[in-house]
């Protein structure tokens, strides 16, 4: 059967009706205006939003985010639902997670200036914090903010390559990501970056870089067998 376009916009109208206020702002970024989206959102002054990044990034280093487990790592009754919980429903991980949505309707927007400035200062951040327990209370920060990660790294090559015009810079800083976030964005770089030989090239500078790391070696090893 086929609809009219008032009845498909009467129809759209109504599943949106029913969608929470999240699920809704995602809708209209990803399917109809990531403009709109952002205006709804009262996000759409472009350097309120990167100063409201810088803050909370610099909030999270100094430590004032940190987040006590619910329980006493050297007792027997360690409960990993607790520490879940308890990380999961954090101030920063919302935030993070905020941050990151918002980040993802700027590169939709084609604003990658914008989009490319946030996603970088959020991925320093939490790369950080993956090396000091002190800043959030886990090393593990990416495993309890609320995002499709597969999207955040497909949009940050986006905005990186339409912000780094030189061939071998932008590869580099792919293969610097890459390296600092591993498996979970390997598709997404091999998805982007299809010149292999600026890839292998970068892998060899990087190897050769980094010479008195095995394990480092290795993985840009195994990345330039793919």
């Amino acid at each position: 059967m086929i609809r009219s376009k008032e009845e498909l916009v009467v129809i759209i109208t109504e599943l949106m009706n029913k969608l929470t206020d999240k699920e809704r702002l995602e809708f209209v970024s990803k399917w109809i205006c990531p403009q709109v989206a952002l205006e709804e959102a009262g996000e759409s002054d472009s350097r309120s939003f990167i100063q409201k990044v810088e803050s909370f990034c610099e909030d999270c280093l100094d430590r004032k985010y940190f987040v006590e487990p619910d329980y006493d790592r050297y007792h027997d009754d360690y409960d990993y639902d607790e520490e879940t919980d308890s990380y999961s429903e954090s101030e920063w991980a919302n935030q993070f997670s905020t941050l990151l949505k918002f980040s993802l309707m700027y590169s939709r927007n084609k604003n990658y200036d914008i989009a490319y400035k946030a996603f970088d200062r959020l991925k320093s951040c939490i790369h950080e914090a993956e090396f000091d327990e002190e800043i959030f209370g886990t090393e593990n920060p990416m495993d309890y903010i609320e995002i499709d990660w597969d999207e955040v790294f497909e949009e940050y090559y986006i905005s990186m390559k339409n912000q780094i015009s030189d061939k071998m810079q932008v590869v580099s800083k792919a293969v610097e990501v890459w390296l600092d976030f591993g498996e979970i964005c390997t598709e997404v770089i091999l998805k982007n970056f299809n010149d292999i030989t600026y890839i292998e090239e970068s892998i060899r500078i990087t190897i050769a870089d980094n010479s008195n790391c095995w394990a480092i070696q290795h993985m840009l090893y195994l990345c330039q067998m793919r």
